[in-house]
């Protein structure tokens, strides 16, 4: 047995140290055999371990997942060069959805090369059909809005305990429809098995999720790969009904009003021809959709409606402004963004300070690059280090103090190019301008309808403190008293 191990650390040593051999390769920690720097990915605070390998390390810094290297990048600039060098746009290969989907399913995310621009492809033409984050849809959103208002009116003047998961059940709604054709009630159980899937899925996966779908990370019987797979299970049960039940009553000759019967004339149209365009990869391309649209939604909107109960003068600011807006005759739709900057300031403001996605999503090279003078080989896993990038002393005044007001110029909201909560390049987030039309519509409508404060015995955190660091930050459950601004007749 010890044979065994010691060979199996000679070979791995011999492995990924020999391939470094002759190469300019970033400097980084030292990890374990075998496993490399695998537990500070999923230690309790993997952010602040990252923010420490750029002050040790540099802008580029070396990491080592098992067989996988992964470089974190700390610096805005190269950031935007390596995500759009076009050798270094491909994902860690996702053997999670290979294990429940299927050989064919590539899903959006975390699909390379053809499959990835086949699915984003198709995906952004449906979106372009069905009206998706334009004014036709904006509607739908407005509606959901104004049903989570409705919903919150049920707790003012109460302790509010979980903000959140009322958060997730309209950002999921809004999905739903988008997705198969269908809004749900906030107590329907489908609903609800959404949202607690997408809730699992990130935090049964940990910090390193993004990781932990590699063939490695997938391979341990008790590791976050396995608790990704299991999670999925469960999630394609509800979907395979879903699907079967659009099949039945599938009629070709009906143009599309969801991306689930977009999928399925695909398919009945290109028999065949279209190869990334079948059942098993429409499943997987549904984990993407409910996965990215969701839970970094919900979870800066928690952010926000903390931030400003914990700082009551940005929020009376943005009281102040939505009146104004309304009582000129102002609605609040996405177009009319422009004429309250300070409302879209703080949305900024929260995006940037709460850095959702610590690493954002990770890119993977074709084939050898250069970046700054170091070597990043073939295979390599590339991050970025959003909290280092947001929180830049050096860009940003005073970095840990929320302050939307930066983001004023002449009453003129500007945004800042070191904010990328959607990432860079041409692997941008797919859904940016969706997910950017709800944050504007859902917190603008909260807003002007509600005031929030902490409780008269409790006071809530002003930092980052209190969060659950997964693979995607989102504050711990915090009290909030909601207090109605206008009597609930009110029109927008």
């Amino acid at each position: 047995m010890i044979a065994i191990v010691l060979t199996s650390i000679f070979v791995w040593a011999f492995l990924i140290l020999g391939q470094d051999r002759n190469l300019n390769i970033p400097p980084g920690p030292s990890g374990w055999p075998l496993i490399g720097n695998l537990p500070a990915f999923l230690s309790s605070n993997p952010t602040a371990f990252f923010a420490e390998c750029s002050k040790k390390f540099g802008d580029i810094c070396k990491l080592q997942l098992g067989h996988q290297r992964v470089f974190i990048v700390s610096k805005i600039d190269l950031v935007r060069k390596v995500f759009t060098n076009r050798n270094a746009q491909n994902r860690i290969p996702n053997a999670a959805y290979y294990k429940v989907f299927g050989q064919n399913a590539h899903g959006v995310v975390f699909a390379s090369n053809s499959p990835w621009k086949d699915a984003r492809k198709f995906i952004l033409r449906v979106f372009r059909d069905l009206g998706v984050g334009r004014g036709p849809f904006e509607s739908k959103i407005v509606s959901e809005a104004e049903r989570l208002v409705v919903k919150l009116g049920e707790g003012v003047d109460k302790r509010e305990l979980d903000l959140k998961q009322k958060f997730f059940w309209a950002v999921s709604n809004v999905t739903c429809g988008i997705v198969f054709g269908k809004q749900y009630e906030y107590d329907d159980p489908t609903l609800k098995l959404f949202v607690d899937f997408v809730h699992t899925l990130f935090k049964s996966a940990g910090p390193g999720a993004f990781f932990a779908t590699s063939r490695f990370l997938c391979a341990l019987p008790f590791g976050p790969g396995s608790k990704v797979v299991n999670c999925k299970r469960k999630f394609k049960l509800k979907m395979d009904k879903i699907i079967n039940e659009h099949i039945s009553s599938f009629d070709p000759n009906q143009s599309p009003s969801n991306v689930l019967d977009a999928f399925l004339l695909e398919i009945h149209e290109n028999a065949g021809n279209s190869v990334h365009i079948n059942l098993e990869n429409l499943q997987a391309c549904f984990v993407d959709l409910f996965v990215a649209g969701t839970e970094t939604t919900a979870s800066t909107l928690s952010f926000a409606i903390l931030f400003l109960a914990t700082h009551l003068h940005v929020q009376e600011n943005c009281h102040q402004e939505l009146d104004l807006f309304l009582k000129e005759g102002g609605q609040l739709k996405y177009s009319e963004r422009f004429k309250l900057p300070f409302v879209q300031a703080v949305i900024h403001e929260t995006q940037r300070i709460s850095n959702v996605l610590p690493l954002g999503l990770p890119h993977l090279t074709e084939k050898d690059i250069k970046l700054s003078g170091f070597d990043l080989p073939k295979g390599s896993a590339i991050a970025a280090n959003m909290k280092v990038i947001f929180m830049n002393d050096s860009i940003f005044e005073n970095p840990d103090e929320f302050n939307p007001a930066r983001f004023i110029k002449d009453g003129i909201f500007e945004e800042s190019s070191h904010v990328i909560p959607f990432s860079t390049g041409s692997r941008v987030c797919l859904g940016e301008r969706l997910a950017r039309m709800q944050l504007f519509i859902f917190l603008s409508h909260l807003l002007y309808r509600y005031s929030f404060k902490p409780p008269k015995d409790v006071v809530l955190p002003r930092t980052l403190d209190g969060v659950e660091d997964a693979v995607a930050r989102s504050p711990l459950p915090y009290p909030v008293v909601i207090t109605e601004r206008f009597p609930s007749n009110t029109s927008f």
